[in-house]
């Protein structure tokens, strides 16, 4: 006896956000590269203006001393840091800047595929997002790990060396950058062969 019941529809095809085509996107990487700048700009500001400890505080709650504007004083090194930060603040703006840094040097540099202004706008605004709440939580006492034993002169690499948990974070920050730059250059270099023409 025949089976009346239809086979089952395929499983959907996987979609990638980024485009796999290789083209030139003159509009969408200029989209993308300026929104990963302004995201860099908005996490400093969010440190130097105390943006990060006004938002804490609407939330009902506590922000730490040492992260925000220098002016602001507080402990973890509350002296006149690098561009009105506080040394624990500069490390903060450093991270993120440093990861729009790499994504730009991959779009502008690395990758040959076409960035269409929709996938710009959704992955500037995934990562935005996420610094955001990074900035947040660096300047909220619950989760911050900016020393509050250091005096106002204390540099930067006091900074992080009076923070074990500090120091791991950054460790493996640069590690982790360090790590997906090396190999998207090393997939360029082998993809660029012709005999690995057509491979993923």
């Amino acid at each position: 006896m025949a089976d009346k019941h239809p086979p089952p529809p395929p499983p959907p095809k996987y979609r990638s956000l980024a485009s796999r085509e290789k083209r030139p996107s003159p509009f969408g990487t200029t989209l993308f590269v300026g929104l990963r700048a302004a995201d860099a700009i908005l996490q400093y500001h969010l440190l130097r203006h105390n943006w990060a400890h006004d938002a804490i505080r609407a939330l009902h709650g506590v922000p730490t001393t040492g992260v925000s504007s220098a002016g602001g004083g507080g402990g973890g090194g509350g002296g006149g840091g690098l561009l009105g930060l506080t040394p624990y603040g500069t490390i903060i703006s450093a991270l993120a800047l440093g990861s729009s840094l790499k994504q730009i040097i991959f779009t502008t540099m690395i990758s040959e595929q076409e960035m269409k202004p929709g996938p710009a706008l959704l992955i500037a605004a995934f990562n935005t997002v996420f610094n955001t709440a990074n900035t947040l939580l660096s300047a909220w006492t619950f989760s911050s790990v900016a020393p509050t034993h250091l005096p106002p002169s204390a540099s930067i690499v006091d900074t992080v060396l009076a923070s074990p948990a500090l120091l791991a974070g950054v460790v493996l920050y640069a590690v982790g950058m360090a790590m997906e730059l090396g190999a998207e250059v090393q997939r360029k270099r082998f993809k660029a062969k012709p005999e690995n023409k057509g491979k993923p």
